[in-house]
């Protein structure tokens, strides 16, 4: 088994002073998944070295998820030192999926394209 592991990290901030109280904590999120599926990933993560992918809200918010593998020891250490994600779960869905972050606009509209196609059939 291959063990991803996730840290969020703030890139900018929009807050009015320039601060996210939660910025100081560490978000980790850990997936552990077969051989088979790390290789279905349409990105590389190579062994060793991290992967940054970025996301920008649009808002003066925007965020850097750092994808690394990990080994089972790490992997623990990393989930017990997380306070969560943020509710941010499905940039890594995305990244598993595209191999990317999509945009906001690229998944309004997978959305209403999905949408139309439920109305139509």
């Amino acid at each position: 088994m291959i063990y991803i592991s996730f840290q969020l990290k703030n890139a900018t901030v929009g807050s009015w002073n320039g601060v996210d109280t939660g910025d100081k904590d560490n978000h980790y999120l850990v997936r552990k998944i077969s051989e088979k599926v790390f290789r279905s990933i349409p990105v590389l993560i190579p062994k060793g070295e991290s992967k940054w992918f970025h996301y920008d809200f649009g808002d003066g918010w925007s965020m850097n998820v750092i994808a690394e593998v990990v080994d089972a020891k790490e992997a623990a250490h990393r989930r017990k030192a997380s306070n969560g994600f943020r509710g941010r779960e499905w940039m890594v869905d995305e990244i598993f999926k595209y191999g990317r972050i999509r945009t906001r606009k690229e998944r309004h509209e997978a959305e209403q394209s999905l949408n139309q196609q439920k109305q139509k059939g």
